[in-house]
């Protein structure tokens, strides 16, 4: 009878050790398989990061050829603005010119016209407009 329980101790421990034996070889290969997904994982989020830098490094480049191109930008509309003052100021210098040329003329007419002479009136004003004109289209071919 002690033999039989013994054998019978043996026989669930022999069934005990094989059971185990299995769990432990289950948990073995989950763990291989774990392992596989984490060497996955970790070279998925290497070729992440390299993506992620390769659009950073990007990004910055692209913003500073916007910088660049602000500059430039900024620059021109400086260049555009002077130049636009300047083409003012010589307008202005020119309108003045043809303003104080108009009042010349006025007073010759004036003072022609004082002499009382028809003809010589309007060869004056003739020549007044013709001087004007002339002084206008020579302006204007400046600009």
């Amino acid at each position: 009878r002690r033999v039989r329980e013994a054998e019978h101790r043996r026989d669930e421990a022999i069934a005990e050790l094989q059971r185990v034996t299995k769990e432990v070889e289950r948990l073995r290969l989950q763990v291989a398989t774990l392992e596989k997904e984490v060497a996955r994982l970790q070279s998925e989020m290497a070729r992440e990061m390299d993506s992620h830098q390769d659009a950073l490094r990007k990004l910055r480049e692209a913003e500073q050829r916007a910088q660049q191109e602000l500059q430039r930008v900024q620059q021109e509309l400086l260049k555009l603005r002077s130049d636009s003052e300047e083409a003012t100021r010589r307008l202005e210098q020119r309108v003045r010119e043809l303003q104080a040329t108009i009042q010349q003329k006025e007073e010759e007419i004036r003072r022609l016209k004082g002499k009382g002479t028809e003809q010589l009136e309007k060869d004056a004003i003739a020549a007044a407009t013709a001087s004007i004109k002339e002084q206008f289209t020579r302006a204007r071919m400046q600009l």
